[in-house]
């Protein structure tokens, strides 16, 4: 969703800024988990603050994706 929604306001050049962006989150997630492949990030434990804890309890839980195992 945040990608088309970047897309509607900001066009192709929106989208990719995007794109970029959660592919530099994705890089630095590896990097500080020390994961060499996307699929051994996935493996790591999620580990959360307290700030990104209490942004999280406000959000529904039924609107929760699933993260595979």
């Amino acid at each position: 969703m945040p990608v088309f929604r970047a897309w509607q306001t900001g066009g192709i050049e929106g989208a990719r800024a995007v794109l970029g962006e959660l592919g530099a989150g994705i890089q630095l997630a590896m990097m500080l988990t020390g994961s060499p492949t996307v699929a051994e990030l996935a493996k790591r434990p999620v580990v959360l603050g307290p700030r990104l804890r209490e942004w999280m309890d406000g959000i529904d839980p039924s609107l929760e994706g699933s993260r595979g195992s």
